[in-house]
């Protein structure tokens, strides 16, 4: 009597269970609802994308062009073209502004007019390249810079204090268009530029090799 008591297995609540399983698969249809009333209208209807961020983002860019009393784009050094500068210290050689341009009201215009055809579709994927801007957007408002936003065109990525959203993966392309009607450049040998500027700074090339890729 003793060892069937031991080997007895105690009774499953069958009812019980079932209910459980119809409760945790109601909650999980609810986490993986996307409700539509959520979604708000952008200030700009004319941009398309989706709820990761793109759209904001471009919503807030374009005020920003549309507030600013000064927008000034920028061609400039990195902090990673002296990095690989050979035989040249780094820490010595300061960033250098290559060409500046301000906007005038047209160019505004011509600016809002291809950021609202841009694609605001974000994506996650993450990309393997090492972030390195030569050119920054400024916004003035006051005599007082009010954002800036840096943009790589090897990785095409860019980044504005702005804004907390996301940016969308086509506007470093719309942004190109732009740039090079401008007259600027988005591809260069960046690495010679920062050894004439070295040079003309009479920065002494030190003993340091150039780092291994």
């Amino acid at each position: 009597m003793s060892q069937s008591r031991k080997h007895k297995k105690p009774k499953v609540n069958f009812v019980m269970r079932r209910w459980l399983s119809i409760l945790i698969f109601g909650l999980c249809c609810v986490a993986c609802d996307k409700p539509s009333n959520l979604q708000t209208e952008p200030s700009h209807p004319s941009i398309e994308g989706n709820k990761q961020g793109g759209r904001a983002f471009l919503s807030d860019f374009l005020d920003a062009i549309k507030t600013a009393d000064r927008i000034e784009v920028l061609e400039h050094s990195s902090s990673m073209d002296a990095y690989y500068l050979e035989h040249y210290d780094s820490i010595k050689i300061k960033p250098t502004i290559y060409t500046k341009k301000e906007l005038n009201q047209e160019q505004k215009n011509q600016l809002i007019q291809v950021l609202e055809q841009a694609d605001a579709t974000t994506h996650d994927a993450v990309k393997a390249c090492i972030f390195d801007p030569h050119h920054t957007i400024r916004f003035f408002k006051s005599n007082q810079e009010s954002s800036s936003m840096e943009i790589c065109f090897q990785c095409w990525e860019l980044k504005w204090n702005g804004t907390e959203n996301q940016p969308p993966t086509g506007m470093a392309t719309a942004l190109e268009s732009f740039i090079l009607a401008m007259g600027l450049q988005v591809k260069k040998d960046w690495v010679t530029k920062a050894r004439q500027s070295a040079a003309r700074a009479e920065i002494q090339p030190s003993t340091r090799s150039k780092p291994q890729n």
